[in-house]
């Protein structure tokens, strides 16, 4: 797979490898090359969808063999010492605990900042 970008001056194809890519759609020096860079990792994916996808599929295979929903159940418990469905737990909590402050955090930056919305 040749990975780059189109360069928008030259219409050329030019190399560049992810981490290129990346920046460069960070600090592009115009919005027509950090375009072609974004459009550039846009054909990763197609090259790599299958692949990824037996991946996940067998990560999955092995975690539920020993006892687990899934990889990532595996992965949670392995990391924090608990499973998935305490963290989904935990997590819906945060976000009960923070949404109405989230909710007015964002009213204030739309205030501030004179943009219609957040």
């Amino acid at each position: 797979m040749k990975l780059g970008y189109v360069d928008p001056e030259s219409g050329e194809f030019v190399e560049a490898s992810s981490v290129q890519l990346s920046t460069k759609m960070s600090v592009g020096e115009s919005a027509a090359l950090r375009k072609a860079c974004y459009e550039g990792t846009r054909t990763i994916g197609p090259c790599i969808a299958e692949e990824l996808i037996s991946v996940i599929k067998l990560r999955n295979k092995l975690a539920k063999l020993v006892g687990f929903q899934d990889f990532y159940d595996m992965t949670v418990l392995m990391a924090e010492g608990f499973g998935k469905d305490s963290l989904f737990t935990i997590l819906e909590d945060l976000e009960k605990c923070t949404k109405e402050l989230s909710v007015e955090a964002r009213k204030h930056l739309v205030k501030i900042k004179r943009i219609r919305k957040v």
